[in-house]
């Protein structure tokens, strides 16, 4: 399965309930993710550092049901680079958020970023039970050395205020005779 399927296979979330939860699809791309997460979820925050991105997502909005579904262009590490508006809102979310999932966004934030980017989400989730997400690539002999590791996760979910809870190395199914390795973390807010 992808993603999606995994997330509520490894989290404590249970998608049956799920709707009243609160989701930030965090360097949300072209919405894909978003597009599966708004049927489940009460309310999807797509964020992205790329205003084209956030166009394509609002392209889909104005095309179809998706009332639930809030976009924004900013950077999560430097909101004071963002409109006024925009920083407003998120920080307006603060301590509200049940899960942020962030599929293969990590391993491309510059090191010097990472810090107020973890500040951030640890702030958006909820105390005690927010739920962090996040699919990046492994490690291995062929990946360069940005690739996640358990440490590496382990220190950023700590930047965060938050608790490593699992980590897996998981073989997504491409169809047909592809696949590939995905790191896999989840971490909980742990106060």
């Amino acid at each position: 399965g992808g993603f999606y399927e995994k997330l509520w296979e490894l989290t404590s979330l249970d998608p049956s309930s799920s709707q009243q939860l609160t989701v930030v699809d965090f360097g949300c791309g072209t919405g894909i993710l978003t597009a599966k997460l708004r049927k489940m979820c009460s309310k999807v925050v797509a964020i992205d550092a790329s205003p084209s991105m956030i166009e394509a997502v609002e392209d889909k909005i104005r095309g179809g049901e998706w009332d639930n579904v809030q976009t924004f262009a900013a950077v999560l590490g430097d909101l004071s680079t963002a409109n006024e508006s925009i920083s407003q809102h998120v920080e307006g979310l603060y301590g509200t958020v049940d899960l942020i999932v962030a599929s293969s966004v990590m391993s491309f934030i510059p090191e010097e970023d990472m810090e107020a980017t973890m500040e951030v989400i640890g702030r958006l989730l909820k105390p005690n039970k927010g739920i962090f997400c996040h699919s990046d690539w492994p490690k291995s002999e062929e990946t360069d050395p940005d690739a996640m590791t358990v440490e590496k996760a382990a220190k950023i979910y700590d930047l965060g205020g938050l608790t490593l809870e699992s980590v897996q190395i998981i073989t997504m199914d491409m169809g047909g005779t592809e696949h590939f390795e995905v790191f896999f973390g989840v971490a909980e807010k742990s106060s």
